[in-house]
């Protein structure tokens, strides 16, 4: 199985189903997708489950694990394709929604055009403003915020060992 994580108008393609955070020589996942809605011909159905370890923009650790929160002053919204991280306050930490294949035909060119020549492609879209070690994040519908960098109507294909963030950027 494939994946494709749409942030902002980016879309990365990788066949792991984490995304992690580098810095110092250490490195740990901020996102596993642990089960998706899509499943391969004679799986089991089961809705989005997700696990997390982020930040909010104060440096609050949360976490999410298999969609069940574990920080309070936290807490979730989930429906079968989508799990949101929310403050107390309602304000998004981090969004993470799986497309449907219709949803998913509705993206821009650059990323359908990539997406018509992969075989099995599941398409999890992440939108929010979290912190992860020392970045911050932010992702609306158009752009990729790292820190002060941003990205915008990329495709990158994995040729590696999956997303990564880093000081520098991400790596593929």
């Amino acid at each position: 199985m494939k994946y494709a994580f749409i942030m902002g108008s980016n879309a990365f393609f990788t066949s792991h189903n984490v995304i992690s955070y580098a810095a110092n020589g250490d490195t740990r996942e901020f996102l596993r997708i642990n089960h998706t809605v899509k499943h391969k011909p004679g799986a089991t159905a089961t809705p989005l489950g997700v696990n997390v370890d982020v930040c909010d923009a104060r440096g609050t650790a949360v976490k999410l694990s298999d969609n069940v929160i574990g920080t309070p002053g936290f807490h979730v919204e989930q429906t079968n394709d989508r799990v949101r991280i929310l403050k107390s306050d309602d304000s998004l930490i981090i969004d993470i929604h799986e497309l449907s294949d219709e949803a998913a035909a509705g993206l821009s060119h650059h990323i359908t055009a990539e997406l018509e020549k992969e075989d099995y492609v599941v398409v999890i879209r992440l939108n929010g403003h979290f912190r992860i070690g020392d970045l911050h994040i932010s992702i609306d519908n158009e752009k990729l915020f790292i820190d002060d960098n941003s990205y915008a109507e990329s495709v990158q294909v994995e040729h590696a060992g999956g997303i990564v963030f880093t000081q520098a950027g991400l790596l593929l």
